[in-house]
């Protein structure tokens, strides 16, 4: 087993942490007593061996911002012997707009329970990041199928767009409970064209399908709440209860149809998929990480 404290300064990550603010930053006051959290460094062991890079690197040219890649194929990308303990496998389960990879780090029991923690979908909400890269540095729950998806929209993470590179809202994007929201000057909720037309939703929705989570959970920014989903609620509400968060729903001014925890709920027959809302960027801090990451690790075994 992996001690926590030994693994997280070793580890390398294989995408850049956001680290600019929200621009509609309105969470409540920051935890006393606590520090903004930046991202690990690369780090050297004691033999003087730098750790290698988690993520692989595509090496074909991005497609044209304007236009859909449609390939959701999920395919093995690199070594075991080349992670970190905690990690087993990575896969890239599709791509970008602007062709960027989408990434499921896969840790834990293949076979066991299947959990699916997703760290970003709105780009300018970064900091559930923090959290799932801090997941996969610590030992898993035995039985625990754990797969671990930095960010489904890797375009908006690097833009601080809350869509992504074709101005989706990729959580008003999903085939199921799709409802058509106009593009406009004044919303930032655009659906798409059609249900699931963006390969970042495709990518999601093919990998769901495919690995059945039996948890499912998503970070967004800045609410400040828990808000429950799916079949076996009190998985939510238990994690709301460690990091003190109150439970509501997400309020969506342009309707909350097309939702990726609407998806989820809809596609695995007694799943729970549901949204952990942070505070804002600067409201976050290193002991809030660990404590969503403690907390999740708890819930997962529920």
């Amino acid at each position: 087993m992996v001690r926590r404290g030994h693994i997280l300064g070793a580890l390398v990550v294989g995408i850049g942490v956001v680290t600019s603010a929200c621009s509609s930053d309105t969470g409540p006051s920051a935890v006393a007593d606590s520090t903004p959290f930046s991202s690990p460094s690369v780090a050297t062991d004691p033999a003087g061996t730098t750790s290698v890079t988690l993520a692989t690197t595509s090496t074909t040219s991005p497609p044209d911002p304007t236009t859909s890649s449609t390939s959701t194929s999920s395919t093995s990308t690199t070594s075991t012997s080349t992670l970190p303990d905690a990690v087993i496998e990575t896969r890239v389960i599709g791509q970008s707009v602007q062709g960027r990879d989408i990434t499921a780090y896969h840790l834990g029991t293949p076979g066991g329970r299947p959990v699916l923690l997703i760290g970003v979908i709105h780009g300018n909400e970064p900091k559930g990041e923090l959290i799932t890269r801090k997941i996969r540095t610590m030992p898993i729950p035995p039985d625990i199928d754990l797969w671990v998806i930095d960010s489904i929209n890797p375009d908006g993470l690097a833009a601080n767009t809350r869509e992504n590179a074709n101005g989706v809202d990729l959580n008003r994007n999903v085939s199921w409970n799709w409802n058509y929201i106009p593009k406009s000057d004044d919303n930032d909720q655009y659906s798409g064209e059609a249900p699931a037309d963006q390969p970042e939703t495709q990518a999601l929705e093919s990998f769901v399908n495919e690995i059945q989570p039996a948890i499912t959970i998503f970070w967004h920014q800045d609410a400040n709440r828990v808000s429950p989903g799916g079949a076996r609620k009190e998985i939510s509400l238990r994690f709301a209860e460690i990091v003190g968060l109150s439970t509501a729903s997400t309020p969506c001014s342009a309707g909350c149809t097309g939702t990726a925890t609407q998806f989820v709920n809809h596609a695995v027959a007694g799943g729970s998929a549901f949204i952990v809302e942070l505070p804002g960027n600067d409201e976050v801090t290193e002991a809030m990480v660990d404590l969503h990451a403690e907390a999740t690790l708890e819930v997962i075994t529920m």
